[in-house]
């Protein structure tokens, strides 16, 4: 925004994203309307919301920079940290409004500014250059280890006024993401993207009806939804509808995948590349027989066309994802796995559909884990800035109050009312959104370790121990290079 926004303004902006829920409610799934309304009340009834604790500040206008994703990301731009104006839409509103109150209530002017799809390297020059050009940065997990890596970024821990234990911070980010109790980036309701990038399996209603199989929704809900009872679910559906002697793209599968969707499964049993010691420090720790089993019957599904159809092996396709998504919607794959986005992307599927988590590995698994990709973008602090207390007020306010408006416009309203079919799948959005989990090796990456699955599916091999063998030493190494610099620093 390029200017300090008066009272009148957000009342009015205010009045506008209301009546936007109220209308959302209308064409929502049955006993919404009721639902929504109490959600815009939220929205309106300051009462009801946790206040963050921050002192009474004037910063005399101050322009308050956040480098964002910008549209060469694609599907994968920002939508959460700043928009020209309010248009209806229910998402653009909400992130006007809030930036909105947070101008008002500290006089200061935020600036969303688009980045390209080298982050790192714009911040690195603004450090460099001494200009301080960025208040905060929201760029990818990728990009925001390399400049945590480098020395880049500050501890959010150590930033004055922001208070990461508060509910608008999400604490299994804070959790996962740290090393050496220190923490370089997080997320919380301020950013939509974890959500879009939590991975889940959505289901084909009317296949599942058309081969009389149990609904997922019940073995959710019985505590059976494992990995074993989807792949039995999966076989004999497989179909080669032209009969041309050959499954393709233009056929009927159990289950549409992509080679993300390797590690899905595997840290969807709980299985990490790298966890982390008592003292925070992270250690190799998937070479043992319980992962490797995972592994081995992860990959004989994934890899066997009689089951799974991965978009990467499509020839011929600019965006060859996008045929899988039309596939699914044409009613060729009781499941595809893949991440949230793709719920919203298929709003206009004529046929239901509905979602679930990660299947467990077994019974003796606790929880589920329903992993977020490190393409989301995440909340890291510039060491450029002069003045960390005003950044910790302004992240603070801006975080406490998307609880309020962006997640509420997100969550409650934009994909269990606009998106989502039934009242089942926003039971389960719950449970895939409170199981989510950060893996660090995905992020860092060291040594090659952290895509050794990806890079297996794309070899078509399920033989884990020969890559890992090659990567063991170098990830080591590369890890170690990460704890001494974040050691340093400290």
């Amino acid at each position: 925004m390029k200017m300090i926004i008066k009272s009148a303004v957000i009342f009015t902006c205010v009045y506008i994203t209301l009546s936007v829920l109220s209308g959302c409610a209308q064409s929502g799934a049955p006993d919404t309307q009721i639902q929504d309304v109490s959600a815009a009340e939220t929205l309106s009834d300051e009462t009801t919301q946790l206040l963050p604790d921050l002192p009474e500040a004037d910063y005399e206008g101050y322009e308050f920079n956040i480098l964002m994703k910008g549209p060469e990301y694609i599907e994968w731009a920002s939508q959460d940290i700043d928009v020209e104006a309010p248009n209806g839409e229910v998402i653009n509103d909400a992130v006007f409004n809030r930036n909105a109150f947070v101008e008002e209530e500290y006089n200061v002017v935020i600036n969303g500014i688009p980045g390209t799809t080298a982050m790192a390297q714009t911040v690195k020059k603004s450090i460099t250059a001494g200009d301080g050009a960025y208040d905060f940065v929201t760029a990818n997990m990728y990009d925001t280890s390399t400049m945590a890596t480098q020395g880049m970024l500050t501890d959010l821990y150590g930033i004055p006024m922001l208070d990461l234990s508060k509910p608008w911070w999400d604490q299994r980010a804070n959790a996962d993401l740290s090393i050496n109790h220190r923490l370089y980036m997080t997320t919380g309701d301020m950013l939509i993207m974890p959500n879009d990038a939590t991975w889940l399996v959505i289901f084909n209603k009317t296949l599942i009806d058309d081969y009389n199989l149990t609904s997922p929704y019940e073995l959710v809900s019985s505590d059976k939804w494992f990995f074993d009872t989807m792949v039995e679910m999966t076989k004999g559906i497989t179909t080669d509808l032209d009969g041309n002697g050959k499954l393709d793209e233009f056929d009927l599968y159990g289950h549409i995948s992509q080679y993300e969707n390797a590690p899905g499964f595997i840290l969807g049993f709980g299985e990490k590349v790298v966890s982390k010691d008592a003292d925070d420090m992270p250690y190799l720790s998937i070479n043992n027989d319980r992962a490797l089993g995972c592994m081995q019957r992860v990959f004989d599904f994934l890899l066997d066309r009689e089951y799974s159809i991965n978009f990467q092996e499509l020839t011929g396709y600019a965006r060859p994802f996008e045929t899988t998504q039309h596939m699914f919607e044409e009613n060729r794959g009781l499941f595809k796995t893949t991440a949230i986005q793709l719920v919203i992307r298929m709003r206009n599927m004529d046929t239901d559909f509905g979602i679930v988590p990660m299947p467990k590995l077994d019974a003796a698994q606790g929880t589920y884990y329903n992993f977020v990709h490190p393409t989301t973008s995440c909340v890291s602090v510039p060491v450029s800035g002069d003045d960390m207390e005003r950044t910790g007020v302004i992240i603070e306010a801006m975080a406490a109050k998307s609880r309020y408006t962006v997640r509420e416009a997100y969550y409650d309203i934009s994909l269990n009312y606009k998106y989502l079919r039934d009242d089942e799948s926003i039971k389960m959005l719950d449970i895939v959104l409170e199981t989510r989990m950060y893996d660090i090796s995905q992020i860092y990456n060291w040594g090659g370790v952290g895509n050794v699955f990806f890079e297996m599916m794309g070899q078509r091999s399920s033989d884990f121990s020969s890559l890992y063998a090659k990567r063991e030493k170098q990830a080591e190494k590369a890890m170690q290079k990460t704890v001494d610099a974040y050691l340093e620093v400290g």
